[in-house]
C-alpha cells in the first residue's frame, strides 16, 4: 500500500524493487513450502481517505491475509484501525508514530522500523551518559517532525523546559528570539528539523554566541538515509559547508551537533542490494498483481524487506502449529521474544509488536566531518551502547575537550540567573560592622580623652583668674551709681537686727576706707570687723567683690573644677562669677554688680 507518488523520500516504486527481492527469496527457501503468496498492489497515496478506500477495495475483491503497509502514519491510522476490527494482520515498515502503541485500537499492528515510542528509551540512555536532564525542543512544522518531539516529550525522567516550532518560512530574527528564550532555560537542545534545515538554525545560533562550548545540539529527526546520503550529505563537509561567508561560524557551530540517527545499511550491503534491486526490474510474476515499476530503492525499502519476510516465518510456524495465520490476533501473539537475523540488523520485537531497533550517534571531528562514535544497541530487556573510540575520545566539544567528563553541564554553574553564585556579603558585613564597631569605639575613646585634656586645659587656663592688679577699685569709688549703692547697702545694714552696726567718719562723709596695702574698699562694723562687702572695675565692667579671709588657697583640681563650674553657671537670676584674685594674702571673688541692690534687700 505504498503511495505512487513521492512522500518523505519514499513512493512505491522505490519500495516494490526490495518487495520483489523478499517475495523471491520465499518461493526460493524453505519457507512456506508447498503455498503460493500473492500480492496486490493498491495506493493509498499516504492519506487517510485514499487509504481507507484502497483497504475496503482489498478485502472486497482480495480478501487478503496480510496488509502490508502504508507507509505513512496518516493513511496507517484508518488501515490499522480497520484490520484490527478484521482481526487481519497488519505490518508496517515506515509508519512509527508514538500513537501506534496503544493496542486497544491497533491490536493486529505490527511494526518493523523502530517507533517512535523508542526514542523517551534512548533519550534516558543519553541524558544518564551525559548527565543531562533538562532540554529545550525545536521541531519543524511538519507531522514527522512534530511526531518526533512528542514522543521524546514522553520522557517523564527528563525535563524539556520548552517546545518551538520552525519552518523553512521563518525569517532570521524570529528564529534569534526563540534562541532567546531558550538560553533563558536550557544548555541542552533538540533538534527534530530536515537536515537541510539544520545548517542556518546552527549560523544564527553562532551569531548569539551559543557555540562557544556552553551549549550542546542533539539532532533527532526519525530520518532514514541510504548509505549515499549519509555519506555525501551527513558525514561530509556538506553538512556545513555551503560556500558562502556562514562557512567558518558554521563549522564552528556544528562542533556543538551530536547527531542520533537509524542506523543505515553499511556501504557494501547497500551496494548489494542496489544490483539485485536492479536485476528486478524485468522480473514478473504471475502473483505479483498491478506492481509499479521499480526504481533506485529508498532507505526505507531494506525495512520492507525484513518485514516481508518476518510475516513469512511467522506465518510458517503458525502453519506448522495447525492454526490460522489470517488471524491477527495469532500472528500479534508470535511477536513476543521474536528474534531473527535480517537485511537491517538483528530484528527483535517486543510483546507489543514493536521492533527494538538500534540508534548510532555521530559526531564532527578534527577534520570537519562527521563520524560514528557510538551505537545504541536495544536488547530484549536493556539498552547497551557500543562504542567505536576510545573512552577518552569518545565525544570531541566545541572547545576542543574530548570525553563525556567534559560535556556541557545541562545547568550552567551559576544557574541561569546566577542564583547559584549570588556574591555572600556575610563577610563583608561582619567586616563592615567590626570596622564600623572599631571606628566608633576609637571615636568615643577619643572624645573622652579630648574632653578630659580640654577639661584639664580649661582647668589648668584658669579663665576665672584676674590679676589683682586688673581690679580697679577707684573707679567704683568716683561713680556716681556705685556710692547709691552704697547708701542703699548703709541703709539695709542699719535696719538691719542682726547686729549695730558704726560707722567711721572720712572727710566727705561716707563710710569708705581705702586701705594703705592697696586692698579694697570695705564697710566696717564700729569695732572693725568683717568686711561685708565692696564693689570695682574689671575689664570695663562693674563687679562686687567679696575677700577671703584666708593667707591663701592651694589649687587642688577639686577647687579648679568648682571654679570652673561657677564660671559656667550662667542664669538671669543668680548672680553671676566673674572671676577671682588668689594673690596671696588677697585673695577676692567677683561676682557681677546688682545696681539695684540684693534681693534681701526687698525683704528687709
Amino acid at each position: 500500500m505504498a503511495p505512487k507518488n513521492t512522500y518523505h523520500g519514499l513512493n512505491a516504486s522505490s519500495s516494490v524493487g526490495a518487495l520483489k527481492l523478499a517475495l523471491q527469496a520465499i518461493d526460493m527457501g524453505d519457507l512456506l513450502v508447498n503455498h503460493t503468496v500473492r500480492v496486490k498492489w493498491y495506493d493509498s497515496d499516504c492519506n487517510q481517505k485514499s487509504a481507507l478506500a484502497a483497504t475496503v477495495s482489498a478485502k472486497s475483491n482480495f480478501e487478503p491475509d496480510l496488509f502490508l503497509g502504508p507507509p505513512c502514519s496518516s493513511a496507517m491510522r484508518g488501515v490499522a484501525q480497520l484490520a484490527s476490527y478484521w482481526r487481519r494482520p497488519v505490518f508496517g515498515w515506515v509508519s512509527n508514530d508514538i500513537e501506534f502503541r496503544n493496542r486497544t485500537i491497533y491490536s493486529t499492528l505490527i511494526r518493523l522500523l523502530g517507533p517512535l515510542n523508542k526514542l523517551p528509551d534512548v533519550m534516558r540512555y543519553v541524558s544518564k551518559m551525559f548527565k543531562w536532564n533538562r532540554f529545550s525542543m525545536i521541531h519543524d512544522e511538519a507531522a514527522p517532525y512534530v511526531a518526533v518531539a512528542v514522543a521524546i516529550a514522553e520522557n517523564k525522567d527528563t525535563t524539556i523546559k520548552s517546545t518551538h516550532e520552525v519552518s523553512e518560512r521563518m525569517e532570521d530574527s524570529v528564529i534569534e528570539s526563540i534562541f532567546q528564550q531558550v538560553r533563558k532555560y536550557s544548555r541542552i537542545l533538540i533538534f527534530a528539523v530536515p537536515k537541510h534545515t539544520l545548517r542556518r538554525y546552527m549560523v544564527v545560533a553562532h551569531r548569539l554566541g551559543m557555540s562557544s562550548g556552553d551549549f550542546a545540539f542533539l539532532c533527532i529527526h526519525g530520518d532514514l538515509y541510504t548509505w549515499q546520503q549519509l555519506n555525501d550529505e551527513v558525514l561530509t563537509e556538506a553538512v556545513w559547508r555551503k560556500n558562502d561567508t556562514d562557512d567558518q561560524g558554521a563549522r564552528q557551530a556544528f562542533e556543538s551537533v551530536l547527531h542520533i540517527i537509524m542506523p543505515t545499511l553499511s556501504a557494501k550491503l547497500s551496494e548489494n542490494l542496489d544490483i539485485l534491486v536492479n536485476k528486478m526490474k524485468n522480473k514478473e510474476n504471475a502473483n505479483w498483481i498491478n506492481f509499479p515499476p521499480v526504481s533506485k530503492p529508498d532507505a526505507y525499502a531494506p525495512y520492507l524487506y525484513d518485514a516481508t519476510l518476518t510475516w513469512a516465518i511467522m506465518v510458517d510456524r503458525i502453519l506448522k502449529d495447525n492454526k490460522d495465520p489470517s488471524d491477527g490476533d495469532i500472528m500479534f501473539k508470535r511477536t513476543a521474544n521474536f528474534y531473527q537475523e535480517g537485511l537491517t540488523n538483528f530484528i527483535v520485537l517486543d510483546a507489543e509488536g514493536d521492533r527494538l531497533l538500534n540508534f548510532w550517534m555521530l559526531d564532527m571531528q578534527e577534520n570537519g566531518r562527521f563520524q560514528r562514535i557510538m551505537e545504541i544497541k536495544y536488547q530484549v530487556k536493556k539498552i547497551v551502547a557500543n562504542t567505536t573510540v576510545r573512552g577518552d575520545k569518545l565525544v570531541r566539544w566545541a572547545n576542543g575537550k574530548y570525553g563525556l567528563h567534559n560535556a556541557p553541564p545541562d545547568v550552567p554553574a551559576c544557574g541561569f540567573e546566577n542564583e547559584h553564585c549570588r556574591e555572600d556579603f556575610t563577610n563583608t558585613i561582619v567586616g563592615a560592622v567590626c570596622g564600623s564597631s572599631f571606628v566608633l569605639v576609637v571615636a568615643i575613646i577619643i572624645n573622652i580623652v579630648f574632653r578630659r585634656y580640654r577639661r584639664v586645659q580649661l582647668l589648668r587656663s584658669m579663665i576665672w583668674q584676674v590679676k589683682f592688679e586688673d581690679i580697679d577699685f577707684v573707679t567704683a569709688l568716683l561713680h556716681g551709681s556705685v556710692r547709691n549703692s552704697f547708701k542703699n547697702l548703709s541703709r539695709r545694714r542699719t535696719s538691719s537686727n542682726k547686729k549695730k552696726a558704726s560707722r567711721t567718719s572720712s572727710g566727705s562723709g561716707g563710710g569708705v576706707i581705702i586701705s594703705s596695702n592697696s586692698s579694697p574698699p570695705q564697710f566696717h562694723k564700729p569695732d572693725g570687723g568683717a568686711m561685708f562687702g565692696s564693689v570695682a572695675y574689671v575689664r570695663g565692667s562693674l563687679v562686687s567683690v567679696k575677700r577671703l579671709n584666708k593667707g591663701n588657697i592651694t589649687m587642688t583640681k577639686d577647687v579648679l573644677h568648682q571654679l570652673n563650674q561657677l564660671m559656667e553657671l550662667k542664669q538671669q537670676n543668680v548672680c553671676a562669677f566673674v572671676g577671682a584674685s588668689f594673690d596671696p594674702g588677697r585673695i577676692l571673688l567677683l561676682w557681677e554688680y546688682c545696681p539695684k541692690g540684693s534681693i534681701q534687700a526687698s525683704f528687709f
